[in-house]
């Protein structure tokens, strides 16, 4: 009988073991499984073991990389070619140029709307290579083929080429511009899917992702303000234009290769498509008056809200904007259409994105400054001696490498001298704040047009000692190096370094969660609006400056066809003084503008004031007071490396007022929040959310009290309050790089 108590003790420590190996085995394989969503190419939950990660990487940097080496190399060396192959005038082919480029960057808006709402960033990202590489052909096209090539110029006088060659360049470069979009709007993202950034080593991963990701681009723009730019000015522009062609052929099929390999993620819907149904549903109740209790506005209860809705406190500002969240009918399907009634949440968070506006338009003329160096910096390095040697002519057009040089340079000082040294005086993380650092980069613009109009006017005595522009079939080198631009160049490129990652930074963290895509399509924006306006500048110059001739001609102009006739001077001081008033008006801008954390502070420092709970309260008074007050604990948002709240660091919970809609009396259920913030399947089923609760998405738990002191509740919103409870600061995920090269 021992004998058989032993086998049946083993036999069941082998079923032990055997049970325990499954359970193990069972673990390991949901282990394997992502839950953030992510899907492979069959549409199956994607497996950690097989799909995406860093096998995944070099696919996707390919695109972007490509793209930033055709654009770099055809953008930074246009002007010459439109000036010296077709004959246009210098202004026109600056607007040409300042004109695709913000059109370029405002199809991100285009092609990040399309991947969100519709197709997704693969298909977005396929579709738009395949658009570039037909740009890029034909413009290589239309540099080779005879009726399409610009015809050589006989005689002094060379007409403009306004016919096929010029409408063949545009269709091309339109192209290249919607392609540019839907890469720049979906790569890094799409990048960015392929890392989950819940798990430890792909979370590691995914930041040496994004260091590649800014590396290859910035290799990709070197080669292109170098290597392509000379082979266009030395070899033939032909052949400057069939590299980029080839290799975004070459990327096109790499990248579909690797199709089974993703993590794929479905449209969510963009945050584009919320914004317009909340101006449209205000629109359509444009006639209705406000409520007096905003409690009677919109919002959706706590069983009808999904998983990631994260509810948003009413503020004052932009009321013309309540009118979306009235509620007329809810039974009548037509006045619950979400393009006819809103969500307060959806609401405030479009009110969010309009208080971003006025710093978007005031450091968008940054970008006006850049502008120049890509246009009217080249037509005067060409004007200029290059000879390095006896037999090396320097690219005018390769002087965009030292804006690279100076955007480097200034990353490498700001992060290692200037910001140890500003933290200790300020106390910021950052060392000074994404406002603070867009204001420097803005300051360096005004000093770069100051130097760049005193080394204008240097050049133009030059010019009028060697008597150029007199003949004007003689070939005009004017006696002073290139080199003397170089310092408009390196401040260019400092400047960008601090205005392009400060709005980057600030945009992205000031855009409400729900809608972090719009940060980067904000910044994005202000370079398109800053292309824009150079454009404008200049048909505005040169149509008030300029008279008209007898023969039709125009004469006296600012920017005439041959700069050395001209006073480029001028326009660079007048830069310089539009930018100097936009300064005065980004400084009020930004005095005005409340971080979202600064008012999270003031709004808690209110409520202190209405609970006003003393620390010498027995226990018996805490108890009498619980059955006629209405609060809830709310969990504090998890500590973050990049937060700016260490004042909450050391709080387990938030005792906060709560008001309650539509009952004088309260439910209430006393609920314990752990460490962390955590809360059982129980306690949550037991939640209660209604009314405009400033809490997040289960995170309160509702406890019962008379109405006796409601009023003295309800926490009082500050003027200028941005509702986002959270006063952590997060990194943007997507490095975009220099916007041109």
């Amino acid at each position: 009988m021992a004998d058989d108590q032993k086998m049946n003790g083993h036999h069941n420590k082998q079923q032990h073991h055997a049970i325990i190996g499954m359970a193990s085995n069972s673990i390991k394989k949901d282990e394997n499984l992502l839950g953030d969503g992510s899907m492979d190419y069959r549409g199956q939950v994607a497996r950690r073991r097989t799909s995406g990660g860093w096998r995944t990487g070099p696919l996707i940097l390919g695109p972007e990389t490509c793209e930033k080496m055709a654009v770099g190399g055809i953008v930074i060396n246009l002007v010459p070619y439109l000036t010296g192959e077709l004959h246009l005038s210098s202004s026109y082919s600056a607007n040409l140029v300042t004109t695709y480029q913000g059109t370029s960057y405002m199809f991100t808006l285009l092609g990040g709307f399309i991947a969100d709402a519709m197709l997704g960033r693969f298909m977005v990202i396929t579709g738009a290579s395949f658009i570039h590489f037909i740009g890029l052909l034909m413009l290589t096209l239309s540099a080779t083929l005879p009726f399409v090539k610009p015809k050589e110029c006989i005689g002094e006088n060379c007409p403009p080429q306004t016919g096929t060659p010029l409408i063949v360049i545009y269709i091309s470069l339109y192209f290249i511009a919607l392609g540019t979009g839907g890469i720049k709007a979906c790569a890094s993202p799409f990048g960015a899917d392929q890392f989950d950034p819940h798990h430890e080593e792909e979370k590691k991963n995914l930041n040496g992702f994004f260091s590649w990701y800014f590396f290859t681009i910035t290799c990709g723009a070197f080669f292109a303000v170098t290597v392509l730019v000379y082979i266009q000015d030395h070899v033939g522009r032909e052949w400057g234009y069939l590299i980029p062609t080839v290799g975004m052929m070459m990327v096109i099929v790499g990248f579909n290769m690797g199709r089974r390999l993703y993590r794929y993620k479905a449209p969510k819907g963009s945050p584009l498509t919320l914004i317009a149904k909340v101006f449209v549903s205000a629109y359509k109740k444009r006639r209705l008056p406000l409520p007096a209790d905003e409690d009677s506005l919109y919002e959706l209860s706590s069983k009808d809200r999904p998983q990631d809705y994260v509810p948003v406190q009413h503020s004052d500002q932009f009321k013309f904007l309540d009118k979306a969240a009235i509620i007329e009918n809810l039974n009548d399907p037509e006045t619950r259409s979400s393009w006819r009634l809103s969500t307060v949440t959806s609401v405030e968070e479009t009110k969010m994105v309009l208080r971003l506006l006025p710093i978007l338009l005031t450091t968008s003329l940054f970008y006006t400054v850049y502008a120049q160096m890509t246009t009217f910096s080249v037509a005067q390095g060409r004007t200029m001696e290059r000879r390095i040697g006896q037999h090396f002519e320097f690219p005018a057009a390769s002087m965009g490498a030292f804006l690279q040089g100076g955007i480097l340079m200034s990353l490498c000082i700001w992060e290692k001298v200037f910001v140890p040294i500003a933290r200790r005086f300020t106390g910021n993380k950052k060392g000074v704040t994404s406002l603070q650092r867009v204001s420097l980069g803005l300051l360096i613009s005004i000093l770069t047009m100051v130097i760049a109009g005193f080394v204008e006017k240097k050049r133009m005595q030059h010019v009028q000692e060697q008597h150029l522009g007199l003949d004007p079939a003689e070939e005009k080198v004017v006696h002073m190096s290139i080199f003397w631009l170089l310092p408009q160049y390196m401040l260019v490129g400092s400047g960008e370094a601090l205005t392009y990652a400060g709005q980057l930074d600030f945009f992205y963290n000031e855009t409400p969660k729900a809608m972090r895509s719009m940060g980067a399509a904000l910044c994005v924006c202000t370079l398109s609006i800053g292309y824009y306006t150079s454009s404008l500048l200049v048909s505005l110059v040169n149509s008030v400056t300029g008279h008209s001739n007898g023969d039709g001609s125009i004469s006296g102009a600012w920017l005439p066809n041959d700069i050395d006739t001209g006073k480029l001077y001028n326009f660079y001081w007048l830069l310089a003084s539009v930018s100097s008033v936009n300064f005065l008006l980004f400084v009020t801008c930004a005095h005005w503008y409340k971080y979202k954390a600064e008012a999270v502070v003031e709004k808690e420092y209110d409520e202190e004031e209405d609970i006003n709970v003393s620390d010498e309260d027995d226990e018996a008074d805490l108890d009498a007071r619980s059955q006629s007050t209405v609060a809830s604990f709310s969990k504090l948002p998890p500590s973050s490396p990049f937060s700016n709240g260490s004042r909450y660091s050391n709080n387990n919970r938030l005792l906060q007022l709560t008001p309650m809609r539509n009952d004088s009396s309260f439910s209430m259920t006393a609920k314990s929040i752990d460490s962390n913030g955590i809360i059982s399947a129980e306690q949550e089923a037991s939640h209660q959310f209604r009314g405009m609760s400033p809490m997040s998405r289960d995170e309160s738990v509702s406890i019962e009290h008379s109405g006796r002191r409601q009023k003295r509740m309800r926490p009082r919103t500050p003027r200028n309050y941005s509702p986002y409870q959270s006063p952590e600061y997060e990194n943007p995920f997507a490095i975009m790089g220099s916007p041109i090269i």
